[in-house]
């Protein structure tokens, strides 16, 4: 509960829907559970962070410029 207290003032949107053109926000019910109203997600707030980390991590590159032989190796 101490992690919900410190992000009072943050508006997260739905991870589910984050790869779609859709921009929805979603908000803790009394249980702390995150639902989402346009496609039915429901996580606690250490699903919706690793959800999170999962989106980023498909666009921590975008700003690299990788050479043929580093592209070779991945």
């Amino acid at each position: 509960m101490s992690a919900d207290k410190k992000n009072d003032g943050v508006i997260y949107r739905c991870p589910a829907c984050l790869g779609t053109l859709n921009d929805v926000t979603i908000f803790a019910d009394k249980d702390g559970i995150y639902r989402c109203l346009k496609c039915g997600y429901n996580g606690d707030y250490e699903n919706l962070m690793e959800q999170y980390a999962r989106f980023r991590s498909k666009y921590k590159l975008m700003k690299t410029r990788l050479t043929l032989e580093e592209q070779r190796q991945m």
